[in-house]
Formats: C-alpha cells, structure tokens, sequence
C-alpha cells in the first residue's frame, strides 16, 4: 500500500483564522487539517504537511497544538512534530509504526511562528 504523502493532506485555513493576533511577537494560525480514507499508510517518522506557507507562514512554524479529533473516545493521539514539520501519530501512548492505515481525519491545529 502506498504511504501519506503531503500531497495527501488537505489544510484549510481561511482569512479569518489567518494571525489571530496581528499586533502579537508571533503569528497564530488556526487551520483545519485532513487526510486519510483507510487506504494510504503511516509513513516511517509521520504523515508529512504541506509547506509551511500553506499555513500562512513565510519563514517557521515554531509549534503546533492539535485537537483531540476523536473526543478522547480513539487510542489514536496526534502531535505536531516541529522538527520535521509532520503529524506524528501514537497509539495508546505509543508512537505508531510505519504500515497503519487511518480511517479520514480532521481536526483543527493552532500553529505558532512567523
């Protein structure tokens, strides 16, 4: 089976959501990210996002806050690697492996930076 890629990923991130504090030291951007269909797999190291400019960012997303798409009822959590700048996904509390499949998922981050 074929893994996520970042052209897999859809992120939605309207004008209204873009710097939610313009006068602040850094930029916040709320945005709505989606992938999956239950075909595709879990790459090795995380499911790769779109460039950062997607998001609204020209130079560096410095931190990413996910919310729970499944209202704490799934075993799967999600978090924001910044390194990579890749969704990593664990199961149960542990990091998952290459090869799951996730059913689609959305959910809303809240990216810092600049």
């Amino acid at each position: 089976m074929t893994a996520l890629a970042s052209t897999d990923v859809t992120v939605t991130a309207s004008q209204a959501d873009n710097d939610l504090v313009p006068s602040g030291p850094k930029k916040i951007v709320m945005a709505t990210v989606t992938f999956g269909d239950g075909s595709l797999t879990y790459p090795t190291g995380g499911v790769p996002l779109p460039d950062k400019s997607v998001f609204g960012f020209k130079k560096q997303i410095q931190m990413g806050i996910i919310e729970d798409p499944y209202n704490g009822v799934a075993t799967y959590f999600h978090r924001y690697d910044s390194t990579n700048h890749k969704i990593k996904i664990a199961i149960s509390g542990t990091n998952a492996t290459s090869g799951i499949t996730p059913t689609a998922v959305s959910f809303k981050m809240v990216l810092f930076g600049a």
